[in-house]
């Protein structure tokens, strides 16, 4: 299975190892939720890119991983139930459950400690993966964010639309520096056919400027994400 991932490795893990030393691990200050709770793990941002130890990964994902058979110790399983992935150190393919896949970013080793690509492995577990106000947030439902306004200033409208279940019902809630709320276009809706719902309320012209808090229940599932009112 992994002879076609062996060819060319040591000129990849050479050129790997050039591009990490040249990089700068950034002290992360990221947080990471999971399901709206937050998680205590460390990602390391490398290139942008948002990567967790083995350790963090196992304990988040709640998944097994380990060493896959191979004379360099360079090549990894991470597994549940459902998934199987296997990856190699510095290498950017993948082996999902049968399937090649390209990475962006592979895993890697710093100080001695492997690292793994957080998005990748949290989307091919079936988690969504959103990042707002240096936080990332995992949530293990069926609700795809599809579009959101990010900044909105007061007495104009913000917007959010997801893709949930078909013909379920969905609340959206915003969490203010007064309590939660519903007024306007927020509160219950129905998805479409093709699971589509679209919320559009207007912000208040006393709305304290400040991040707040989208959360939208259904099907019994939730999502949250946020949302500033800028000057």
């Amino acid at each position: 299975m992994w002879d076609m991932l062996r060819i060319g490795k040591v000129s990849l893990i050479l050129f790997a190892l050039f591009v990490l030393s040249s990089v700068t691990l950034l002290a992360s200050e990221i947080k990471v939720t999971l399901d709206g709770e937050y998680i205590d793990a460390s990602p390391v941002v490398i290139s942008g890119r948002s990567l967790l130890s083995m350790q963090d990964m196992e304990k988040l994902f709640d998944v097994e991983i380990g060493f896959f058979e191979d004379e360099n110790f360079n090549q990894i399983k991470i597994a549940n139930e459902n998934v199987a992935i296997f990856m190699t150190i510095n290498f950017d393919i993948a082996y999902v459950n049968g399937d090649y896949i390209e990475l962006d970013f592979p895993a890697v080793i710093v100080n001695e400690k492997v690292l793994l690509p957080m998005r990748f492995i949290a989307e091919t577990l079936g988690l969504n993966v959103e990042f707002y106000d240096n936080t990332i947030i995992l949530t293990k439902n069926f609700i795809r964010l599809v579009s959101l306004t990010e900044t909105v200033r007061r007495n104009e409208f913000a917007s959010i639309s997801i893709i949930g279940r078909p013909y379920a019902e969905y609340v959206a809630t915003v969490i203010y520096n007064s309590g939660p709320s519903i007024a306007g276009g927020l509160g219950v809706k129905t998805s479409d056919v093709y699971g589509n719902i679209y919320w559009s309320w207007r912000i208040g012209s006393n709305t304290a400027f400040g991040t707040y808090e989208i959360i939208i229940e259904g099907d019994d599932e939730i999502f949250i994400t946020t949302f500033s009112v800028v000057n």
